[in-house]
């Protein structure tokens, strides 16, 4: 038996109900059976639309549907631009079940943009956590979807996640490839991004040297035998805390958040120079020290303000 064709597509077999009164079809030709009254109820769009006899042209309309074939099975048929996943997760955020889950950022772009099309606002909101999960390891392309959809939450988030990237990898070189949301994103977009990085590194590099003795709370960090005299020559510093925030401040020019200083390799170095005759509990109060300076400067560029292009 021969492959049916494209235009002979069945139905979804989740979007089939026998009552229904109207068919969506996708731009892969699979059918969707559902009701005009949720469509209405959902989208302002699909109101007027459904208000007249006959379909109007819609930006959201498939270019390549056949206006003859506007019927099938008795109902009236309206074709989307949309591929089938595209459509049945807007029908399925539309009905009354389960929202859906979206498994890749091109599937919350495809619905995000058929919402957009059809004026269904809930959807942004419903999506949001979804599309926020995929910010920590593509902080870039979520910021460019959330400029392009204008969802402050998401953008903010994926502005801070960010920060946990190095910088060649946010704003890479000349030739490097770009995701491709940022050919639809404004300059200025970009632009604010790139300020907002800059502002986070000038905070840190700005600690006061108090800050990082206040982290202390109350440790003895000094070691005669090791120690060497500070530049104004009034305190003996360890060598295995002033390296390591040396190493640290230098890091954080590159990933300016907290998570950087915890890398055990910024620590090791530090480790290493602890001697024989340095206090007890050296490696342990460092230990303690390095997560208190990772929570310090969160809160210190957590102050830093986000302006966003919307």
């Amino acid at each position: 038996m021969s492959e049916p064709s494209p235009t002979e597509t069945d139905y979804c077999d989740v979007f089939n109900h026998p009552d229904a009164d109207i068919i969506l079809r996708s731009s892969d030709n699979v059918h969707f059976k559902t009701f005009k009254t949720i469509l209405s109820l959902s989208s302002p769009i699909f109101k007027d639309m459904l208000s007249i006899p006959q379909p109007p042209t819609s930006r959201a309309f498939s270019r390549n549907s056949d206006p003859l074939q506007s019927y099938k099975d008795g109902l009236p048929v309206v074709p989307l631009s949309g591929n089938c996943s595209a459509v049945k997760a807007l029908l399925s955020f539309c009905h009354p079940c389960e929202n859906p889950t979206l498994g890749s950022l091109e599937e919350l772009k495809a619905i995000l943009e058929l919402a957009r099309m059809f004026e269904i606002t809930f959807i942004p909101n419903s999506v949001e956590p979804q599309l926020v999960k995929f910010a920590e390891e593509e902080p870039l392309r979520v910021y460019a979807i959330a400029c392009i959809y204008e969802m402050r939450n998401v953008a903010v988030q994926a502005v801070r996640f960010s920060l946990r990237k190095p910088v060649d990898e946010i704003f890479p070189g000349r030739y490097a490839p770009l995701a491709i949301e940022y050919e639809l994103i404004s300059a200025q977009s970009i632009f604010r991004l790139q300020r907002y990085r800059v502002d986070c590194v000038a905070v840190i590099m700005g600690m006061p040297s108090n800050d990082f003795r206040n982290l202390l709370c109350g440790w003895t960090h000094h070691c005669l035998s090791c120690a060497k005299r500070s530049n104004s020559g009034k305190s003996r510093l360890a060598p295995y805390w002033s390296t390591f925030n040396d190493r640290a401040l230098e890091a954080l020019r590159e990933r300016p958040c907290g998570d950087t200083v915890l890398s055990l390799r910024l620590l090791a170095p530090s480790l290493k120079m602890i001697c024989e005759d340095c206090p007890d509990k050296t490696a342990e109060n460092m230990a303690e020290y390095v997560e208190r300076l990772s929570k310090h400067v969160d809160m210190i560029i957590a102050k830093v303000e986000i302006t966003l292009p919307f």
